[in-house]
């Protein structure tokens, strides 16, 4: 009997190994088999030694928790909420099935079961079930990352934090108090229910967001195809214009070529070029219609405000798509020119170094920005539908394996982006 306690001891910590290494990804794959392996022993040494020693049931929790969350924030991706939601799940699951195995099977065999066979029951049943748990929740996450804000993590890390402080409470009343057993075991089954509404509703809330990131996609996709639908109609106008206003300018010209005023026609065709053509031209020619889109009506705008842009573009830019790409420079510059005093400047450039991109823009500030909103988060009302800016940017940097940083240099904001496009 006593080998088969140590061997569902083992088998307890290899199942949480298992669903710890297998929620998240590893940042390095190649550390996958020697960080599941320590894992695996550390939780063994733990449960092993710590749990069965009289008085040292706590603590074993505390370092189990310390054991999942060190191996989580070392070796595996994922934002902080999320492992710290592994750390506790393994206690807030284990706890309430091994007291209801402990407790319920007994009551329901009664005194008559044979003390050896009931406990290999009681492992048996909370083993397999515990194992069931942790592979449904790996069935209904497959695979996918949580993007919630802080308030959404926050309020479910705290009820499941809630939830694993009860079982404490009562765990340690129930040892004290043996006749409280059968209320105990109903505490419990209705705190796995309860745990498991909440991560249902964790899903729940992840496909809303999704959701909410899909729209917005579809909103940007529709504000560029706008904006090129503009920008051309705009471009066509001129054309039309300036083909129909060129006769009259080349018969001025020709009249006073005609005259012998060489100086004064060359003039006259100078301030043509500069007020009639050049007026109309695209910052840069990327090769991309919705790029340049993009970037002719970002420059109309930058100009309706007073703003002054520069723009030096490499157009190289690889495997990057012109979706990605013009979601970048459109966020970039929105920012930019949002940021931007009337008089000031903005700056962009797009510069291919061997395997990567980097882009940078900066525009002049009146006052700091990261030290008022160090977070950059949205100031627009409708925070639920708009503040997606900066997100998406993050999005698309960690796509191509890349960078993104925001820093200011006096009344200078800079934002910088380098991308992988190799």
């Amino acid at each position: 009997m006593k080998l088969f306690e140590v061997f569902a001891s083992l088998l307890e910590s290899l199942i949480v190994a298992r669903f710890c290494c297998k929620f998240l990804e590893y940042i390095k794959p190649r550390l996958t088999v020697p960080a599941s392996v320590g894992l695996f022993v550390l939780l063994a040494v733990d449960n092993a030694v710590f749990s069965n020693l009289a008085g040292f049931e706590n603590l074993s929790i505390i370092l189990m928790l310390a054991i999942i969350l060190a191996h989580q924030m070392i070796f595996m991706k994922g934002s902080l909420f999320e492992k710290i939601l592994i750390a506790i799940s393994p206690t807030v699951i284990i706890m309430p099935v091994s007291i209801i195995g402990a407790y319920g099977i007994p009551l329901l065999l009664g005194d008559s079961a044979n003390p050896g066979m009931r406990r290999m029951l009681v492992l048996t049943f909370c083993y397999f079930l515990i194992f069931l748990i942790y592979e449904i929740i790996l069935r209904v996450r497959k695979g996918r990352s949580y993007s919630l804000s802080a308030f959404q993590w926050g309020i479910m890390l705290s009820c499941f934090g809630i939830s694993f402080l009860i079982g404490t409470v009562v765990w340690n009343y129930v040892r004290n108090n043996p006749d409280m057993v059968s209320g105990a075991v109903v505490i419990y089954i209705l705190l796995i229910v309860l745990n498991c509404m909440l991560y249902l509703l964790l899903n729940r809330m992840q496909r809303d967001n999704i959701e909410k990131q899909e729209l917005s996609a579809v909103k940007t996709r529709l504000e560029f195809q706008e904006q090129t639908a503009v920008e051309t109609a705009r471009r066509y106008e001129e054309m039309r214009t300036l083909r129909h206003d060129m006769k009259h300018y080349l018969s001025a010209a020709a009249e006073l070529i005609a005259e012998n005023k060489s100086e004064q026609a060359k003039e006259y065709i100078e301030s043509i070029i500069g007020n009639k053509v050049e007026s109309g031209s695209i910052p840069a020619r990327t090769g991309s219609a919705m790029i340049d889109a993009v970037l002719s009506n970002k420059q109309a705008v930058s100009a309706e405000k007073s703003i002054a842009m520069k723009t030096m573009i490499d157009t190289s830019f690889g495997k990057i798509s012109e979706l990605d790409m013009s979601v970048l420079l459109a966020n970039l510059l929105d920012n930019a020119i949002n940021g931007t005093p009337e008089g000031g400047s903005i700056t962009l450039i797009v510069e291919r170094k061997k395997s990567m991109l980097f882009i940078g823009v900066s525009n002049n500030i009146k006052q700091s920005v990261l030290g008022s909103n160090p977070t950059l988060r949205t100031e627009k009302p409708d925070k639920e539908l708009h503040g997606f800016g900066i997100k998406s940017m993050r999005a698309i940097a960690d796509k191509y394996d890349g960078a993104i940083d925001f820093s200011e240099d006096g009344d200078v904001f800079k934002a910088e982006i380098s991308l992988k496009v190799e």
